[in-house]
This record gives C-alpha cells, structure tokens and sequence, in this order.
C-alpha cells in the first residue's frame, strides 16, 4: 500500500468562496418569488430555460443601463438579486432535470 487511502474523501465543493453579498441578493430575489408565487413552486411546475434566461438577461440589462432596483418590485429587490434568483434557479433545474430545454439552437 502506498499510504494513501483506499476510500478518498470526494472532492467537496468550495461553497466558502461564494460571496456572502451575493447569497444575500440572491436570497432577497427569491424571497420575492416565494412571496409571490410560493416556495419552491418552480419545482413543481417545471420551467423553460428561455423564461430563466430572458428575465436573468431583462435584469443585467437594465442594470447595466443604470437602474439599480427593479421597479416593479414591491420589496425593493436590486436587479442583481433578480439576475441571480433567475440565474439559480435555471442552474437547479439543469442539475435536477425539471426544466424543458428549449434554447435555440
């Protein structure tokens, strides 16, 4: 035996490296969509990608157009919360496989 073990750990991701300001705004974009609608409803109804990817893209778009709070929030959400809330829960119907992939190809 060369020292090593016979059953290696598996890799363990780095969730220490996500910034904590991000957790939070992304946290505050989903707190108003559970308000809204209700917790985790995504999962049950199922998602297109599109709508994911086109609000994500509706949100960087007006903050890079220099709106910081999304208008028609009513709690105030930044955009950047919006765009991470879309963002997150494109990428958990990916990993999941709930979402109907229906990008353009």
């Amino acid at each position: 035996m060369s020292g090593e073990s016979e059953n290696p750990k598996p890799k363990k991701d780095r969730l220490d490296l996500i910034p904590r300001a991000a957790l939070l705004e992304m946290a505050k974009g989903l707190e108003e969509g559970a308000e809204k609608y209700a917790p985790w409803d995504y999962r049950r109804t199922g998602i297109a990608y599109s709508d994911y990817i086109a609000s994500a893209l509706r949100h960087i778009i007006a903050f890079a157009d220099g709106e910081d709070v999304d208008p028609e929030s009513p709690i105030n959400k930044s955009h950047i919360a919006g765009a991470l809330a879309s963002l997150a829960i494109l990428a958990d119907s990916i990993r999941r496989g709930y979402g109907l992939d229906d990008r353009v190809s």
